[in-house]
């Protein structure tokens, strides 16, 4: 091969390879990962900030391979794996994420890392228990009762036809011949159902609601964090949840048990992030007991612990006040709060209620029902758990690093 014809080769090569590479699989994904550890963390947290989990996946582990095991680089690029793998849309890859977080609950022992991960497991087990396809969480139709539906609709067209045979001779045989039809199919309908019930087949399964040995061996977990990691947020963080756990059961002695466990630990960590959440799973236990004083208490509590300057209080002022007012009897801070909404929120759409509500409360007249949203007895459990927890316990972690998370 002459030496004209080798280099034309290789400047068509160096064209073309780089354009295949981009359909070679992962090629493409991993072109735009910068190369250096705390780089690549910076690139998978904000690949998985907007939902590109492959790259984001793809970054963290490039970063874990690329830093010294055990290193707190090498940690956090696990622990955003894991996050990945937890998060991502439209199927999450639980098991891989456990997997991981053991791990790093394992080789963090003590450390704040470790406390998340081992957390991170508990919560996966924790709303598992809430799977719309959980066995037995959705009401079934039994065969006792296609069998009723059957009977009734053979019932009613024998009926028919009879009544139209006999239409021309005698109408009101007809009508006996349909009445006759319509009881005597409700009868054996009856017989069909009552005969499955006793045989266990019409045994109708309704929502599958955490059983009391479940939510004690999510304790399990919950205690295990607050035991081996009781000096990083996380421990705190699953006392909450431990707590929770009572107060879900829906048991009046259990709700009791959840309140106490809840205040006892408020008064023993008063100065910690999570009075907030605390102090609203204990005014959820008290609106299952009918006990809305101490719910408004617990709720004024819990809206006076959250410090975050960029927080949204016009769903809690709302639902304080909607409670002050229609449950607590307690005019004072209902006006109070309601005047909360209209002077920080003043675009909201519920300031047209508070407006209402307000000249009620301070006799300028009166309307009526002026709080029909149903809103207010919403549980905020929701609010700030799952990802965005994740993520800003992944800031902070970061920053430690050296890297920047979204």
């Amino acid at each position: 091969m002459s030496s004209t014809l080798r280099n034309r080769c290789c400047r068509l090569l160096s064209v073309l390879l780089p354009a295949l590479c981009l359909f070679a699989p992962g090629c493409g994904e991993n072109a735009d990962i910068p190369r250096g550890v705390k780089p690549a963390i910076e690139a998978g947290w904000t690949f998985f900030a907007v939902a590109e989990f492959e790259r984001s996946e793809a970054a963290f582990n490039y970063a874990a391979s690329a830093a010294a095991p055990g290193s707190p680089e090498y940690l956090m690029a696990k622990f955003g794996l894991a996050n990945a793998y937890q998060h991502r849309k439209p199927t999450a890859k639980l098991t891989e994420a456990k997997a991981v977080y053991g791990k790093l609950a394992t080789e963090d022992k003590g450390g704040e890392i470790g406390g998340w991960s081992a957390l991170a497991l508990a919560r996966i087990d924790h709303m598992k228990l809430y799977d719309v396809d959980r066995p037995g969480g959705v009401a079934e139709t039994t065969t006792a009762e296609y069998l009723f539906v059957a009977i009734i609709l053979v019932a009613a067209m024998l009926g028919v036809v009879g009544a139209f045979l006999l239409k021309d001779r005698n109408r009101v045989a007809g009508l006996v011949v349909v009445c006759a039809a319509v009881v005597g199919g409700i009868e054996l309908a009856g017989w069909a159902k009552e005969k499955a019930t006793k045989t266990g087949e019409a045994a109708k399964v309704v929502a599958n609601l955490p059983k009391a040995q479940e939510l004690a061996e999510l304790r399990k977990s919950y205690q295990r964090v607050m035991d081996e990691f009781p000096k990083t947020p996380a421990a705190d963080e699953a006392a909450v949840f431990y707590g929770e756990t009572m107060i879900e059961l829906l048991a009046v002695d259990s709700i009791r048990q959840g309140i106490a466990y809840l205040k006892d630990w408020v008064d023993k960590h008063s100065d910690s992030m999570y009075v907030g959440a605390a102090c609203s799973q204990m005014a959820n236990g008290y609106e299952m007991l009918n006990m809305p004083k101490e719910q408004l208490q617990a709720m004024v509590k819990a809206d006076d612990s959250n410090k975050d300057p960029l927080a949204d209080h016009s769903w809690w002022y709302y639902r304080i006040a909607a409670v002050a007012d229609r449950d607590a009897q307690e005019p004072e801070i209902a006006k109070k709060y309601y005047r909360l909404m209209l002077d920080r929120y003043p675009t909201d759409f519920r300031v047209f209620f508070c407006k209402q509500a307000l000249k009620r409360l301070e006799g300028g007249g009166k309307t009526d029902a002026p709080l029909k949203t149903g809103a207010v007895r919403l549980s905020r459990d929701g609010e700030g758990t799952g990802g965005s927890r994740a993520l800003t316990r992944a800031a902070r972690l970061s920053a430690e690093t050296g890297a920047a998370t979204p």
